[in-house]
């Protein structure tokens, strides 16, 4: 079996947060933290895509499977399909109040593969995933493409040829999709005029001629002595992007080994209202990530080695082989397309504006506002990278 997903995405009061939600935090971090550990490359995933695709596994898990699913993705056994469907329901109003943000799940089933009433019921019901019969053995190619145009089409084409040939074979038994798609405009848009070429300094090199936008206007904003804290609202006040900047172009892994789900929360109740001038760099990055590994260094193991799907199906349905994830971020003058404090003196608002220059590596997290949800995280490392 099989389980992949997509992303794509174009570009202060703290609330009580689902146990969900908590827990699909604090597992977005610490797979984050693996991931990037020791890489002073480019990355980004969607947390919320990957949990919710996994929670649709943990559906049609049971015994000694379930529970290893409960510790390591920190879910809540009572609440968790309930809470997915809430946020799913919410992310689907925000789309009609102006944002972009669809969610989509899958289930492509071998011919042979009889999946259980109760599990197909339960992941349309909470996910709105629709099962659908493919001849993996047969037809290995057609099928490949099929879930290839899907998820094209339902990441308004910014992720294309996401299964490369040969990677489903006539052993595949299920493969599980989730696209998640989130296009939105910034509250304070950059004036395009104001663009100007100029210098970003990474930890190793220089890279010149990067369009930089700029902008002067108030944002809640917040500093210590080691970084600078910025929270960028789209239009609605209903997701941001929270960026963290460290003053030292070389600090970066220290602001990552800082950083925890607990950290935005925190940092919520810190941050005030300031006349800002930013400068930030346009930038475009996809990152296809293998998860197997970092998941069983996790300690999520027993999904790929000694399953027990009896949830999903009577028949043995195998062990998970593999977790592909793939992102995709724009980030320009127009908006997104993607397919607690340190120690240090705070500095309130003034009639001087701030000096927010993001000229240098940084750590970014889209959030919704209202469940507290982290949808997406990165880090800029190289500007002029497209992959």
């Amino acid at each position: 079996m099989t389980i992949l997903w997509v992303v794509g995405w174009y570009t202060h009061n703290a609330k009580a947060q689902s146990n969900t939600v908590k827990g699909n935090n604090q597992f977005a971090v610490k797979l984050f933290k693996k991931l990037t550990k020791e890489k002073s490359t480019n990355f980004f995933m969607s947390p919320y895509s990957i949990s919710s695709a996994l929670a649709m596994v943990y559906a049609g898990a049971d015994g000694n499977t379930a529970q290893e699913m409960e510790k390591v993705l920190r879910f809540a056994p009572k609440t968790v399909h309930k809470d997915f469907k809430k946020l799913g329901t919410s992310f689907e109003a925000l789309s009609k109040s102006g944002l972009a943000l669809k969610v989509a799940n899958a289930l492509w089933a071998a011919k042979n593969t009889e999946l259980l009433p109760a599990y197909t019921q339960k992941v349309d019901k909470y996910y709105k995933a629709k099962a659908t019969n493919l001849d993996f053995a047969k037809q290995t190619e057609q099928s490949r493409l099929t879930i290839n145009q899907w998820v094209e089409d339902k990441t308004n084409h910014k992720i294309k040829n996401l299964l490369p040939k040969g990677f489903i074979d006539g052993n595949t038994s299920l493969v599980l999709t989730n696209a998640l798609y989130f296009k939105a405009e910034w509250m304070h848009k950059f004036n395009k005029k104001e663009t100007k070429k100029m210098t970003f300094y990474a930890r190793e090199q220089q890279f010149p001629n990067v369009p930089f936008m700029h902008i002067q206007q108030t944002f809640h904003y917040f500093e210590t002595q080691d970084m600078q804290i910025i929270d960028i609202p789209y239009q609605g006040y209903k997701m941001s992007m929270l960026i963290l900047l460290p003053k030292n172009k070389n600090n970066l892994p220290e602001v990552i080994r800082w950083f925890d789900a607990k950290t935005i929360p925190g940092l919520e109740y810190e941050m005030t209202p300031t006349k800002v001038k930013l400068t930030l760099p346009r930038f475009k990055m996809t990152v296809k990530t293998s998860l197997k590994q970092p998941l069983m260094q996790l300690g999520l193991q027993s999904v790929f080695q000694q399953a027990d799907f009896s949830k999903m199906s009577e028949a043995p349905i195998g062990n998970l082989s593999e977790v592909i994830h793939q992102a995709f971020v724009e980030v320009n003058e127009t908006g997104t397309e993607a397919a607690a404090a340190t120690a240090g003196s705070v500095t309130r608002s003034s009639e001087t504006p701030k000096i927010f220059k993001a000229d240098r590596p940084f750590l970014f997290v889209i959030r919704d506002i209202d469940s507290g949800s982290i949808l997406f995280i990165g880090k800029l490392e190289n500007p002029t990278t497209k992959e």
